[in-house]
């Protein structure tokens, strides 16, 4: 059995954060979400996997190489054109020579699912579903005695949002997380099929743009069963913020223990992981579930909390305050700094005393309302000024530079400069 890996999409609605890597390698714990599907894949014994790369495949290739170190064997096919989740598969066709399991690369699931699909009768083809309330991110499943029937496309957007003049991507959001107050069944996009599915997408004409799901339901119409298995192991991030939300889900099951240097008067409570030697400055408080990278320093007096990870060679300044963040490598947030569920990009410099508001959002679309607790999205490579307020929700894109004592309220391109 060989798996085939879906990871050539770029995921622009997660920009600032996937400029210069695909969502698949965006970490969560301090792994790229990618890995955790290869690890799901080898639990239950899957270890050919055939990965569709394209936009920045080099950053993928180059920490997967060959997949021995990861237990496992991997080839590559390329997609050269973004022309959509079928074409993508059909890069691989050459590659599969009877059933094999399909898989994005850039969601989060545990092997259970998988398991399930394997178990299925020799020559069946299945998918995972699972439940939400935002079904207008995926599409809905209709499922009719573990049957697939079929599969509603994603609703447009109505002129309603368009009229609101709220930022693009925070609309967007509000428009998906709102789509319905009830409990739907929808596609994760996880599939056991066979290489018929290539003659589908041949018929369907793959050099035009099309989604997977519209051939899967072009199947169903054509008389072909597809099983669904349902399973709660599943979760896709699709906006920066959600990276959180990943984050907070891995650490849950996160490992323990410090290697390192730790001054007196450290406070370790909960499960701690340094995944490398780090330093922990005196009197300083680390409250798990908390995951530190290798040659990660924690300077004096200052505070890590739940649900926060901090990535390779990044700094934690005396008297800072971090909580319920993803803070990537080589980050230095300054002395008397407060982070709360932010997620600061690699090579970012916050200066002494930076404030991020992460109170409760409210957004009003008509009768639609959004209330979400987030913090700042911040790109790599910028330079916040000391004593600068980040508003809650204000996404700072890439090579910025703030002055400082500024306010930030609104969302800033790439390469801004606030002086």
């Amino acid at each position: 059995m060989k798996a085939v890996i879906l990871a050539a999409g770029e995921g622009r609605r997660l920009r600032p954060l996937t400029e210069s890597m695909s969502k698949g390698m965006l970490p969560v714990g301090n792994r790229p979400i990618l890995s955790y599907g290869i690890e799901a894949l080898k639990e239950v014994g899957v270890r050919d996997i055939v990965m569709v790369v394209g936009y920045r495949r080099e950053k993928i290739q180059n920490y997967f190489g060959d997949g021995r170190q990861f237990g496992v064997n991997i080839e590559y096919v390329v997609q050269r054109s973004r022309l959509g989740t079928a074409h993508a598969l059909m890069q691989a066709r050459e590659k599969v020579d009877g059933p094999f399991l399909l898989l994005p690369g850039d969601n989060l699931f545990t092997s259970q699912g998988l398991k399930r699909l394997l178990e299925l009768p020799e020559g069946s083809c299945g998918m995972l579903i699972t439940e939400s309330r935002m079904p207008s991110k995926y599409g809905v499943v209709e499922v009719e005695g573990g049957v697939l029937k079929g599969i509603r496309e994603k609703p447009k957007i109505s002129g309603d949002l368009r009229e609101t003049g709220m930022p693009s991507v925070f609309s967007l959001a509000l428009w998906e997380y709102t789509g319905s107050t009830d409990v739907l069944l929808i596609n994760t996009g996880i599939y056991l099929l066979n290489p018929e599915i290539f003659e589908i997408l041949e018929r369907q004409g793959v050099e035009e743009r099309h989604r997977l799901p519209e051939a899967i339901d072009y199947m169903v119409k054509e008389g072909y069963r597809i099983e669904c298995i349902y399973t709660e192991n599943w979760r896709d991030a699709v906006y920066p913020w959600d990276l959180l939300d990943l984050n907070e889900i891995v650490l849950r099951e996160s490992g323990e223990g410090l290697e390192g240097e730790v001054g007196p008067g450290v406070s370790i409570k909960g499960r701690v992981l340094s995944q490398g030697k780090v330093e922990v400055g005196a009197y300083s408080t680390i409250e798990g579930p908390v995951v530190l990278g290798p040659g990660v320093k924690i300077m004096p007096y200052s505070y890590v909390g739940p649900y926060t990870t901090v990535g390779e060679g990044s700094t934690i300044g005396p008297y800072a305050r971090i909580e319920r963040s993803l803070i990537m490598n080589d980050v230095h947030i300054g002395g008397r700094s407060t982070v709360f569920c932010s997620v600061i990009a690699s090579g970012t410099d916050i200066g002494e005393g930076v404030y991020t508001d992460a109170t409760e959002v409210t957004i009003k679309v008509k009768d639609i309302s959004l209330s979400k607790r987030i913090g700042a999205i911040v790109g790599e490579d910028c330079r916040i000024g000391h004593h600068t307020v980040i508003s809650s929700g204000a996404i700072v894109g890439n090579r910025c530079s703030v002055a400082p004592l500024k306010h930030l309220t609104e969302n800033l391109p790439d390469g801004a400069s606030v002086r």
